[in-house]
């Protein structure tokens, strides 16, 4: 699900991305993946302040950002 959000992000299909990273989240809420993809695709939408809250969210649970990879 991770890569198919990428892909709707890269396809600049944002709500069909926040599904899926919505779908993701519910089953683990810390994912950094599905939390980050999220924070790019409120940043996208013009929510920069959500979009800050989740890229502030994925770095308090991988502070090295090491789990977040294109």
């Amino acid at each position: 699900l991770i890569m198919q959000a990428k892909c709707m992000l890269g396809m600049k299909e944002y709500e069909k991305a926040l599904e899926i990273t919505g779908v993701v989240l519910r089953s683990d809420s810390s994912n950094v993946e599905a939390i980050e993809i999220r924070g790019r695709c409120l940043y996208f939408t013009g929510n920069s302040s959500s979009a800050q809250q989740h890229f502030q969210q994925a770095l308090r649970l991988d502070p090295d950002n090491l789990g977040c990879r294109d």
